[in-house]
């Protein structure tokens, strides 16, 4: 870039390079937020795919434990059960 002294004037020329000299650094700062963004978005689309795959095998061992849960009764139903059974023993006069 030239220099202008204080005791020299600024010409046209002078001050149209100092002003391109300032265009290209705008567009190389420009440019260097722009890979900033783009390395950004690859980051996250990169993670995107890894929680994808991560929920594609939570939701595989939900169906498997679904599969294996198929015939099992729950808790208050046994008790629910073993209460109704006692009570029949009971009537009957069955000792456990």
């Amino acid at each position: 870039m030239p220099k202008t002294s204080k005791k020299q004037k600024m010409t046209l020329d002078n001050l149209a390079i100092l002003i391109q000299r300032e265009f290209i650094d705008s567009k190389n700062e420009i440019s260097g937020v722009r890979n900033e963004i783009r390395e950004g978005f690859i980051k996250i689309s990169d993670e995107i795919s890894w929680i994808h795959g991560t929920l594609e095998v939570i939701q595989r061992e939900i169906m498997e434990i679904k599969k294996k849960l198929e015939n099992v009764i729950y808790r208050h139903e046994f008790e629910k059960l073993k209460d109704r059974i006692e009570e029949i023993e009971k009537k009957v006069g069955i000792k456990n």
